[in-house]
């Protein structure tokens, strides 16, 4: 169905016989100096300003378009190719045995992750039972200092902290429970 809205003039309706129309093709962005060197940054965990940000966002969305300009009312098609970010994740879940072989390996840094957070909760025991008490006292706050100096981003310490807190409110709804148990008790 697409291909035979492709071969009809979207204008002036007109068939897109051989004669009729030109067809060019602009190509997607290429990799400047500057890319390459934005590029090798990112690789290296560095922060990107708003611009390299903008840049990089850019040249991953650039697609090729290929321009079909009709002869008889001169008007021009575009009809768009796909984003190197579509093509990357393409070529990511494709069946092929040696990507799935690369797929074991993030498994191994989650193990290595998850062995990160029961140190974390381990220190929970040390803290006061409220939220509210944990910043105030000043043993949490070497905790927290330790924990984000062990943490090499920010995101695992927050996905932590936010641990934390979950673990908190479980505390406090059993806490709860045991209360009402002990007043039906009573």
């Amino acid at each position: 169905n697409e291909c035979g809205l492709e071969r009809i003039c979207p204008y002036c309706f007109q068939f897109l016989v051989p004669d009729s129309y030109r067809v060019r093709l602009k190509p997607k962005m290429k990799v400047s100096p500057r890319i390459e060197k934005v590029l090798k940054q990112e690789a290296k965990n560095h922060k990107l300003s708003m611009k390299q940000t903008k840049l990089l966002k850019k040249y991953r969305e650039s697609r090729s378009v290929l321009l079909v300009t009709c002869n008889s009312c001169n008007k021009t098609t575009r009809h768009y190719g796909e984003s190197r970010n579509f093509l990357a994740t393409k070529a990511r879940h494709s069946g092929t045995p040696s990507i799935k072989s690369g797929v074991r390996t993030p498994a191994v840094n989650i193990q290595s992750a998850n062995k990160a957070t029961p140190v974390s909760c381990s220190r929970l025991g040390s803290k006061g039972n409220s939220p509210s008490s944990l910043p105030r006292t000043h043993v949490s706050g070497q905790v927290t200092t330790n924990s984000a100096s062990k943490t090499p981003r920010n995101s695992k310490f927050h996905f932590s902290k936010l641990k934390r807190m979950l673990n908190l409110e479980e505390k406090e709804k059993s806490q709860k429970a045991d209360l009402k148990t002990f007043l039906t008790l009573l």
